[in-house]
């Protein structure tokens, strides 16, 4: 069984994320003349599943993707900036990075995990042929976010949008194929045989990555209020 098998295939290379969000993001026209200062200072989420600042440094990830704006940093100030600013000020390093020079946002984005619905739709066959029973099942689970746009001056909610995405996974399973050879076979074999004969089994299971799930749902966001300030 084990040469049957064969050798352990070796782990895949890292890639650079090439979904079809994230493309459609790097199309984008770049804008002409200055970007438009923004900043995210924290996704919110009250589902375990969800950590709400690996979601915040997604979305500063896909707002930098898209090019329209100048991404301010704003969840991290308190470490590798502040650290850089702290050298400047007492001159253990040269440039302008000095306290009290923060660029000021001209939007902010407030994004929140508005939706978790596990087992959203869900579905199981079960089928047994001359012995051999052959199952599967589907599941699907739903996430979705919210996102606003807050003008700082006025502090007036100035667009939002909100993205659901489906989680899907299946899996399924084979069993019995011993059984249902014996009785194809029927008579041809003798009781000793039939006993003899092999049997098998195969299980297996898909599903989809609850993290890319959400960052494709970042992603669906910030491009479509990208295309807005487009306008």
């Amino acid at each position: 069984m084990i040469a049957c098998a064969g050798p352990m295939s070796s782990s895949s290379e890292p890639v650079v994320d090439d979904g079809a969000t994230s493309r459609a993001l790097k199309k984008l026209p770049r804008p002409e003349g200055e970007k438009v200062p923004v900043a995210i200072h924290e996704f919110t989420s009250e589902s375990p599943d969800i950590n709400a600042r690996l979601a915040t440094d997604m979305f500063t990830t896909a707002l930098v993707k898209s090019g329209q704006f100048a991404v301010l940093e704003r969840a991290r100030l308190s470490q590798g900036v502040a650290k850089e600013r702290q050298m400047a000020s007492a001159g253990e390093t040269s440039g302008t990075a000095t306290p009290g020079s923060h660029r000021a946002a001209r939007y902010v984005f407030e994004a929140v995990l508005t939706e978790v619905n596990p087992a959203a739709k869900a579905g199981q066959t079960n089928v047994t042929v001359g012995g051999a029973q052959l199952g599967g099942a589907t599941n699907a689970d739903v996430i979705g976010i919210d996102v606003r746009i807050i003008d700082v001056e006025t502090s007036e909610v100035v667009d939002s949008v909100n993205v659901r995405k489906a989680i899907q996974s299946s899996s399924h399973e084979v069993s019995g194929l011993g059984s249902l050879a014996n009785n194809l076979l029927g008579n041809r074999l003798g009781a000793t045989e039939r006993q003899l004969a092999p049997d098998a089994s195969h299980a297996g299971s898909r599903k989809e990555s609850v993290d890319q799930a959400l960052r494709s749902c970042i992603e669906a966001a910030v491009l479509a209020v990208a295309k807005r300030f487009q306008r």
